[in-house]
């Protein structure tokens, strides 16, 4: 018997949970439970989430699962932030070049164009771009190292970071967010920093880390720069961090706590960090965090009405809290729920692949056979 598989048992058998009715709630068979218990199967973070959230036990099992949180990273050094992906530098010294104002005014309306690409883009087109800006910026940089010029260096780099984030590589993700910190450093724009932290916390989400969510949002929530919008996003993150861990009371605790620091954000000024295509970000993480907690029938409810604000011109966030608010709906049991409004920009959904010839299976794996065919974006949105 694993220590997992033990612990489990333990907590079943505390909270007064038969097997076969413990069995019936997790939708398992009674014999699976058995092995899971005995070690003869793994417990995965998804199943130890589950039954935390049926036994009520506060994220024990997912904490147990996950293991330790991993040592933090050491942002402020490295190699030379330029050649992480790079390589070395160009030959050809920018010697007739002329910098001033003028030319960070053009990277800044550049930046808001590749930003709003990103919106409706795959990271793999955006990403060269961002890329080949921030070389022209460091050249640019060395003929005259002008602070706004460096601030729009940092942004590029920073948005580069969640670009890479997005395109699921997580080691260029912190590499690129690290490098706009040393960046903004240069000019002391110290809330950057902060953010960095709020970034490593996504990043965590990614990969459904709960555990070191909370602690990076920790973190950046009581470093003495951050800002009040800041430290409204670290609260959100650590929301999403309870929720992976099943403790639902600190995550609505942490979600107030986010709404509060959100209104002190509207007297402050300064730069932005973050998503601007969200009308409300709070809503929407409330309405992933519900979806984590067992409380479908409520996230359904709050996505759908966050979805139909979300601009359609973003449309990268309308597809991924669509297929959210999809998974909801089946968790509910509405697999025919009304088509949703990401369809149109999803490609596999709108045009499912036939089966193999003489096959009665469909798509998802047969869930969907007898579901009409406008409805089937939601039925098929696990596979």
């Amino acid at each position: 018997m694993t220590e997992t598989g033990a612990l489990l048992r333990r907590l079943r058998v505390e909270r007064g949970y038969s097997l076969v009715r413990f069995a019936r709630e997790a939708n398992y068979s009674k014999g699976y439970i058995s092995k899971l218990e005995n070690g003869d199967k793994p417990v995965s973070p998804e199943m130890a989430r589950r039954f935390d959230r049926i036994l009520e036990t506060q994220g024990v099992l997912t904490r147990a699962v996950a293991g330790p949180v991993p040592a933090p990273p050491v942002l402020p050094d490295g190699p030379d932030p330029w050649a992480l992906v790079l390589g070395g530098t160009d030959p050809l010294a920018p010697n007739s070049t002329h910098v001033d104002e003028q030319t960070v005014e053009v990277y800044a309306a550049a930046f808001e164009t590749w930003r709003m690409m990103g919106h409706r883009m795959s990271p793999a087109f955006v990403l060269p771009n961002l890329v080949g800006h921030c070389r022209a910026l460091r050249e640019l940089i060395a003929v005259n190292p002008l602070p706004d010029l460096i601030r729009q260096a940092s942004r590029y780099a920073e948005y580069a970071g969640w670009m890479y984030q997005e395109a699921g590589d997580n080691t260029r993700a912190r590499e690129w967010t690290a490098t706009a910190v040393r960046l903004a450093d240069r000019v002391g724009d110290v809330g950057l920093r902060s953010w960095a932290m709020v970034r490593t916390a996504e990043i965590a989400l990614y990969t459904e880390d709960g555990a070191t969510m909370v602690e990076w949002a920790r973190r950046a929530a009581a470093a003495p720069e951050s800002t009040a919008a800041l430290r409204s996003a670290a609260a959100q993150r650590m929301a999403q961090g309870y929720a992976l861990l099943g403790e639902a009371s600190a995550c609505l605790s942490a979600l107030d706590e986010a709404h509060r620091w959100q209104e002190a954000a509207t007297a402050e000024s300064g730069p932005h960090y973050g998503s601007t295509s969200l009308p409300d970000q709070i809503a929407i993480t409330r309405g992933w965090s519900l979806h984590h907690l067992d409380r479908s029938a409520e996230s359904v409810l709050l996505l759908g009405s966050e979805l139909d604000r979300i601009p359609p011109t973003s449309i990268r966030s309308r597809v991924r809290f669509g297929v959210r608010l999809a998974l909801a709906e089946l968790d509910c049991g509405d697999v025919e729920g009304p088509a949703p409004a990401w369809r149109p920009w999803s490609p596999t959904c709108a045009a499912p692949t036939a089966p193999p010839s003489g096959s009665t299976s469909t798509p998802c794996g047969g869930c969907c056979s007898s579901t009409p065919a406008t409805r089937r974006p939601a039925c098929c949105a696990r596979s």
